[in-house]
């Protein structure tokens, strides 16, 4: 399958919860380049050292592990990109200021390190989910156009507030007023923006949407695709195997780049991936027909029978529509089909994959 010449698309696994095993991540990494895919950022929320920890020195077995898997995923054509969430950092109190210089100075050499001493093409810096303060946006573009000053790394920001969702005003604070037409006048504009939509889960993008975002942060946005992340007290009692109804093409050539915030679930994240890099060139597809197609061609015929039968509580009701005896029953059938992806919804629907209340937008 070609590669989008135009419009980058890959992953950005940047979730809540439990994240994926690196061997997953780096079994993706061949997986996705044979998609077609372009990059990986890696920076779920609960790598402690990227986000609650980031003040603290990497040890050399972390840097070690970082180093290699961006090695590995460029054997294969993909660009490897960390996320930084430095917690704390912007928006200090003015009676703060010999601290904050201080966390500037690690938030600095933290990026040095990555791109220069591991070599990391992609960087993010996401300040998203966290309480937000009067005059945070501001310290947040000021280090941003510094950041771009130190490398030559493509950077990916990602604002406190991310999406028009009211539900971001709501349980971290209230953003300024135009605060996206102030990132577009003040950030560099080699800079890329993170965007998940018109709500931190978006079911439907339209053009208008595309063009008047563009128009406010003066330059096309990244999206970071929360479709199919299930990484919630209530999204991670449903599977997301379901075709990729929201997005085309034609929209997708309106963003700089388009990046899917996959599930925790890995193995249910490759059918996932399979399923919207065939969808996304077909203007109008059957869903049902996409789906029925892929998970035939992906799983065993056993798992695909097993799947289309049990696809739509999956997505809809989840878990709690599911008495005790079907759970006994589905882990029992699953159990006996070897297969990885079996054995990863037997562990979903045994509670394995379960995201607390850290996740505060669900």
């Amino acid at each position: 399958m070609p590669k989008n010449s135009k419009v980058p698309l890959g992953v950005v696994e940047c979730f809540f919860g439990p994240p994926w095993p690196w061997k997953s991540r780096l079994a993706a990494a061949e997986f996705m380049s044979k998609l077609g895919m372009d990059f990986y950022y890696y920076g779920p929320k609960a790598d402690r050292q990227l986000r609650m920890d980031w003040i603290r020195p990497w040890s050399s077995e972390y840097l070690e592990s970082l180093q290699t898997t961006t090695r590995h995923f460029q054997n294969y054509n993909i660009e490897f990109g960390v996320i930084l969430s430095p917690v704390g950092l912007a928006g200090r109190a003015d009676g703060e200021k010999s601290l904050t210089t201080k966390m500037e100075n690690i938030f600095f050499e933290k990026i040095r390190i990555l791109t220069q001493e591991l070599g990391v093409k992609r960087l993010g810096v996401f300040f998203d989910d966290i309480e937000y303060r009067v005059g945070m946006l501001e310290s947040q573009i000021r280090l941003m156009n510094q950041v771009r000053e130190e490398t030559d790394a493509s950077i990916l920001y990602c604002p406190t507030f991310y999406s028009e969702d009211p539900i971001l005003d709501k349980v971290f604070g209230q953003r300024p007023n135009q605060a996206f037409e102030m990132i577009g006048e003040t950030l560099n504009t080699s800079i890329d923006v993170v965007w998940t939509g018109r709500k931190v889960i978006t079911e439907s993008w339209t053009a208008s949407d595309l063009f008047e975002m563009t128009q406010k942060i003066r330059r096309k946005p990244f999206v970071c695709d929360n479709f199919y992340a299930n990484d919630g007290p209530k999204n991670c009692q449903i599977l997301k195997l379901k075709a990729p109804t929201h997005v085309n093409s034609e929209l997708i050539s309106l963003a700089k780049g388009w990046g899917i915030n996959p599930m925790n679930e890995p193995e249910s994240s490759k059918l996932a991936l399979t399923l919207f890099m065939s969808g996304r060139a077909e203007m109008n597809f059957s869903a049902d027909t996409l789906l029925k197609t892929i998970v035939e061609s992906y799983c065993t015929p056993a798992l695909s029978h097993w799947i289309l039968q049990n696809q739509s509580w999956m997505i809809h009701e989840g878990l709690p529509s599911l008495p005790e005896s079907r759970r006994q029953e589905a882990s029992a059938l699953l159990g006996d089909i070897n297969d990885p992806l079996a054995r990863e919804i037997v562990d979903w629907i045994n509670g394995k994959f379960h995201v607390g209340s850290e996740c505060l937008t669900d």
